[in-house]
């Protein structure tokens, strides 16, 4: 008779689970120049099946897909990509379609953009220089060419004036609202000088 070691094993088991998880974009690289997108990427399905080991899925909040190389994106388009699973599970479906949406990227220059402050404690009215700026966005065709010049402003973050004293002459940053998203901007200037206006 025959000895077989070990003489026991201990098995371990895990439930089946199956869940339902998230896919998100994943890219590599940038948009060749003169290329902007013109808004988020779009997944479909944007949800993938998941089975397996209830130790894995149960842990799983989110995966990923192979990233999109943007470098060879000229133009609106579609793409399939695959999604990356985690270890021994089951991802259904395993491929996904990636919507792209870019367009030529154009530039354009909005001038007398009003710089403003918002009140804070202190006698006497903030006066800013300049008053208004001149300010740069590029981005995909669309979105520009969409964009309204005036709810664009250029605003002085309230904490900057803390303390501002009664004669006293600050240089401090400013920050552009009013940009759509996917949108660059570029102020003439980061900086602007304050002081407060004071009634002699």
């Amino acid at each position: 008779m025959e000895n077989i070691v070990p003489g026991a094993i201990t098995l371990r088991l895990d439930r089946l689970s199956t869940r339902t998880i998230p896919v998100r974009v994943s890219t590599r690289g940038a948009l060749p120049e003169g290329v902007a997108l013109a808004g988020a990427m779009t997944l479909t399905p944007d949800r993938v099946r998941v089975s397996g080991p209830a130790s894995l899925v149960d842990a799983i909040d989110t995966l990923d897909i192979d990233p999109v190389l943007l470098s060879g994106v000229d133009r609106a388009a579609t793409v399939e990509a695959v999604v990356v699973g985690v270890g021994r599970v089951t991802v259904t479906p395993s491929t996904v379609t990636v919507g792209i949406l870019a367009e030529e990227s154009v530039e354009r220059v909005f001038t007398g953009v009003r710089v403003i402050t918002y009140p804070v404690e202190g006698t006497g009215p903030i006066l800013v220089f300049p008053e208004n700026m001149r300010v740069t966005v590029r981005g995909a065709r669309s979105r520009i060419s969409a964009m309204d010049p005036d709810i664009l402003q250029a605003v002085v973050p309230s904490n900057s004036l803390r303390d501002l004293g009664a004669f006293e002459e600050r240089r401090v940053p400013i920050r552009v609202e009013g940009v759509p998203s996917y949108v660059s901007v570029v102020p003439s200037s980061d900086t602007v000088s304050v002081r407060r206006q004071l009634d002699l």
